[in-house]
C-alpha cells in the first residue's frame, strides 16, 4: 500500500514539474509602454506615450495590481474592449516611465490599440490623463 501511495505521489510530482517546465516555454503577448511625464504632482502633464508589443515568457507576464497612489496607471483597449489589466507603477515625479502591460489576447502587427495613461495624486485624484492610438509593431 505504501509503495502504491509513493508511486502516485511521484507521478503527481513529475507531472507538476513537467507542466511547470512546459508553461515556462510558452510565450504571451505584452505591451511595453513608455510614458514621459513633465512637472510635479500638482502640475503634471503627460508629454508622450509610445508602445510596442512583445512576446515574453508566460511566467514573466505581469498580472493586474491594486491601484496605489500616487501612481501612473495604464489601461489598454482595442475596439472599446479592455485587453489588458490596469497596470499601476509608483509615481516618482518628472521623467520617463516604462510599464509592461499583460494582454488578454495577442496582437497582430498593424492592429491599433488605445493606450490610456492616468496620473493619480496621493488622494487617488486623477491629475492628468493621456490617450494615444498606437499601431502595433513587434520589437
Amino acid at each position: 500500500m505504501k509503495k502504491i501511495l509513493l508511486g502516485i505521489i511521484l507521478i503527481i510530482a513529475i507531472s507538476v514539474i513537467i507542466f511547470y517546465y512546459l508553461g515556462q516555454r510558452d510565450d504571451a503577448a505584452v505591451l511595453q509602454v513608455q510614458v514621459k511625464i513633465k512637472g510635479d504632482i500638482s502640475t503634471t502633464t503627460i508629454e508622450n506615450i509610445t508602445a510596442y508589443s512583445e512576446l515574453i515568457n508566460k511566467i514573466r507576464v505581469p498580472k493586474g495590481n491594486l491601484l496605489t497612489a500616487p501612481s501612473l496607471t495604464v489601461l489598454v483597449l482595442q475596439n472599446k474592449e479592455i485587453i489588458g489589466d490596469w497596470t499601476p507603477v509608483p509615481y516618482k515625479g518628472e521623467g520617463f516611465y516604462n510599464i509592461t502591460v499583460g494582454l488578454t489576447k495577442p496582437l497582430n502587427e498593424g492592429e491599433t490599440v488605445r493606450v490610456i495613461v492616468r496620473v493619480m495624486d496621493p488622494n487617488y485624484k486623477v491629475v492628468a490623463v493621456g490617450l494615444k492610438e498606437i499601431t502595433i509593431y513587434y520589437n
